[in-house]
């Protein structure tokens, strides 16, 4: 991808998510990378005339994690911190690996942050989110609520040899802005992924998915 910065210099080489979210309200291009060294996780957005904007680096995220897919909302980034990590000084076993000690996070972000101050994470047990299908806010008597629509992999340990052996279960994450609470609610019993939506209704509610069905036979003998 290439697109220039604020001061008219072309990058073509920078590193950024495969999931990039496109607000067909502003033409503004939302992307984040993450690192194995510190900062951990970088978000940038890219104006409609192609133009990247400036950094905003992630301090609250301790260590590498492989973020695969975020969501984006009008005003906020929603990232889940999984139990899929790096440890690149690892000698006896390989570097990418599932930490099971580690209790996944859901963090929140505003779209137009300048820094990660206002930034906060919510603990979510087993919640290793793979794909985000959409997401939007709500408003109601309580105030703001965002709702994410993510595949999350009931066997994160699988991804690393088969999507298919993985369980990738639909769920709604629900996220209270004001209290910073999380509740999540399964969706299907079937293993499904790779939403796709119309792309006029991204970061807004929307009523229709198509997902593929996710399926191995090999589970049948589990």
């Amino acid at each position: 991808m290439i697109f220039t910065t604020t001061s008219g210099r072309y990058y073509s080489s920078i590193c950024m998510t495969a999931h990039p979210k496109v607000d067909v309200k502003t033409g503004e291009t939302f992307a984040y990378r993450y690192n194995i060294t510190r900062p951990f996780l970088t978000i940038f957005r890219i104006d409609p005339e192609g133009r990247k904007q400036k950094d905003v680096h992630v301090h609250s995220l301790k260590g590498c994690t492989i973020i695969h897919d975020f969501s984006v909302t009008e005003n906020f980034c929603v990232f889940v911190d999984t139990q899929i990590v790096v440890n690149p000084l690892s000698v006896l076993r390989p570097p990418v690996g599932v930490d099971r000690a580690k209790v996944p996070r859901v963090g929140v972000i505003g779209k137009y942050a300048e820094d990660d101050s206002g930034m906060w994470w919510m603990e979510a047990p087993g919640l290793n989110m793979f794909h985000s299908v959409n997401a939007w806010e709500e408003e109601g008597g309580g105030g703001t609520t965002i709702v994410a629509v993510v595949s999350n992999a009931l066997r994160v340990e699988e991804l690393f040899e088969s999507i298919g052996l993985a369980q990738l279960r639909l769920e709604k994450i629900t996220i209270d802005v004001n209290s910073h609470t999380v509740h999540r609610q399964p969706l299907s019993t079937k293993f499904l992924d790779f939403g796709v939506i119309n792309p006029a209704y991204a970061a807004r509610k929307n009523r229709n998915t198509v997902l593929r069905s996710i399926y191995n036979r090999s589970m049948e003998k589990s």
